[in-house]
């Protein structure tokens, strides 16, 4: 089980070819499979980022499409 922004998920951990430990970051793909363990400060940079994108007033899903171009 795992936990990002306080929604909980299971995962796969069947690609990993490493020991995981509760606490450990992991990247995971859109179909729920991790693949990779990253270092703890890396993770929190990362999800301040993220954290950061979420909570802005502007529709960032607009990025790259006609209507999100400044003019």
């Amino acid at each position: 089980m795992t936990e990002c922004f306080g929604q909980l998920r299971t995962v796969s951990l069947i690609l990993m070819d490493e020991e995981i430990q509760v606490g450990d970051y992991l990247l995971i793909q859109a179909g729920g499979f991790a693949f990779e363990r990253i270092e703890p400060q890396r993770a929190k940079e990362a999800l301040a980022m993220m954290q950061d994108l979420m909570t802005q007033t502007d529709d960032a899903r607009l990025c790259g499409s006609d209507q999100g171009k400044l003019t």
